[in-house]
């Protein structure tokens, strides 16, 4: 149950706990969507036939099982979560060669920031860009028709941008997101 102030909305289920209905609001339609996306898409590796290349990650359950995980979903929306410095940008770098193997496609590479985006095309992702120029440009929007978005450090972005996106993601069929 959720109780409402003039400014705040508090969850007595979780003390100290507290968000405005606006925050509210856009959480409801991030879990609505994951929701409606389970079990909606074929998955890229259907078999799990595809081979680990990085000797790293091939050494590594945990992240041979993340790229496999994302490999083998069957989910609009597949999210992939690390403490900083554990490899999530190989295990990335790794997903996106066997996405591109599998699939043909390249994906598209967002990340909420600048820096982000440099780190991205540092590891090889020559084409990322930022969530903003993303909503910003249309003809980066009609170039993810449906190819896998990638969003890099999807934990930094504001809730609203995750929920301003979803329509733009929404309208081309087949389109994939990653978190």
């Amino acid at each position: 149950m959720i109780h409402k102030s003039a400014a705040f909305l508090r969850n007595p289920a979780r003390p100290g706990s507290i968000t405005t209905e606006a925050v509210y609001r856009e959480e409801k339609k991030i879990l609505s969507m994951i929701e409606a996306g389970q079990g909606t898409l074929s998955p890229i590796d259907s078999g799990n036939a595809r081979k680990i290349q990085s000797q790293k990650i091939a050494g590594d359950p945990g992240q041979g099982n993340a790229v496999r995980h994302v490999l083998g979903s069957t989910d609009l929306l597949t999210a992939i979560a690390g403490k900083p410095g554990v490899g999530k940008t190989t295990v990335i770098r790794e997903t996106a060669d066997a996405i591109r193997a599998l699939s043909g496609q390249e994906l598209m590479m967002l990340a909420a920031t600048a820096s982000a985006v440099g780190r991205l095309k540092e590891a090889g992702m020559l084409e990322a860009t930022t969530v903003a120029n993303f909503k910003d440009k249309s003809e980066l929007r009609a170039a993810a028709a449906s190819r896998v978005i990638w969003c890099d450090e999807a934990c930094i972005s504001p809730v609203r941008g995750a929920t301003s996106l979803e329509p733009g993601f929404r309208c081309y069929l087949g389109t994939r997101i990653l978190f």
